[in-house]
């Protein structure tokens, strides 16, 4: 019976226990575009993650009708920690609902003039590269997301920019009581403004390699355009041509 009782005891599958990673999501709404009047933009959303994190811009910026305009101070970062399934579970299941407001002249009052939704499991995709300056695996996704208003019509268009960084696996503490301490590199003013520089010019990579595509799209395009135009004159002169040698046939047959 003991010995049963041992070959049951062997044949349980042993518990895989992840490990907990020290991440950060940062995020950043660098430009809006395309609304149809002049409005004094603010920027406000609740990050859901493991603990809500609610934003918003400190100063409206003017935005013209129809113009692209610059935001300022929309970067914020929100250091957590999290398994590789939590995460996974989180992003899939979650997306992220920013709200476009515009304000009076006054910027003490204001409206929602539109919202976005960024579907957060498209982090989960974005390439993932090793960032030197702080060892850590950075995923960064970068597109132009639609402002609709409350008849779900768009209104304009809102840049996204979010950055997932991974500073590897979290390191508990040995005594007990203490809280988990995390072996990202301290948050020093050096260091932040360096992790910013190289975001930033990720961002800017990405921004560029976006330019160079539509580049390349317009110039396909106007290429087409230039051969469909020298196809028409070639029809053209080619039709002249026939009709002119008609009006010879013609007359030498009288």
């Amino acid at each position: 019976m003991e010995n049963k009782k041992q070959m049951l005891v062997q044949d349980e599958p042993e518990t895989v226990t992840e490990q907990v990673h020290s991440m950060k999501l940062s995020l950043e709404f660098p430009s809006i575009k395309g609304l149809p009047f002049g409005a004094n933009i603010g920027i406000e959303y609740t990050l859901p993650l493991f603990q809500a994190k609610t934003f918003s811009t400190n100063a409206p910026i003017k935005v013209p009708k129809g113009a692209k305009a610059d935001l300022k101070e929309t970067f914020a970062s929100y250091p957590f920690e999290s398994t590789k399934s939590e995460l996974y579970e989180l992003l899939s299941t979650n997306e992220l609902l920013i709200n476009i407001n515009n304000f009076a002249e006054d910027l003490e009052e204001f409206a929602v003039l539109g919202t976005c939704r960024v579907p957060l499991r498209e982090l989960i995709g974005s390439h993932a590269t090793l960032e030197r300056a702080s060892h850590s695996t950075v995923r960064a996704y970068d597109t132009e997301i639609p402002i609709e208003d409350y008849g779900s019509k768009q209104i304009g268009t809102l840049r996204f920019v979010a950055y997932l960084e991974d500073f590897g696996a979290a390191i508990e503490s040995n005594k007990e009581n203490n809280p988990k301490v995390s072996n990202a590199p301290k948050r020093t003013p050096e260091y932040e403004a360096l992790w910013q520089l190289e975001m930033w010019k990720k961002a800017e990579e990405i921004k560029f390699n976006a330019y160079l595509k539509e580049k390349e799209l317009l110039y396909e395009s106007e290429v087409v355009q230039m051969y469909k135009e020298k196809e028409q004159r070639r029809v053209q002169e080619f039709d002249e041509a026939t009709g002119r040698v008609k009006k010879l046939q013609q007359l030498m047959t009288r």
